[in-house]
């Protein structure tokens, strides 16, 4: 079984903007999955859980 962010990057791999929650970690492996990420919006306060060096 797959966790969610592995099911992700499996299933999203076309996706463009990605919606996460404020407890969503959006790490280096998983922007690197999403090559077509575009926008990545973080529900609540705050960035901490994405990658904002990769990002760049």
């Amino acid at each position: 079984m797959l966790s969610e962010p592995e099911r992700l990057m499996k299933e999203a791999k076309d996706t463009e903007i990605l919606i996460a929650d404020a407890m969503a970690v959006v790490d280096k492996k998983m922007i690197d999955c999403l090559e077509n990420l575009r926008f990545i919006q973080s529900e609540g306060v705050g960035y901490q859980g994405v990658d904002l060096e990769k990002m760049q």
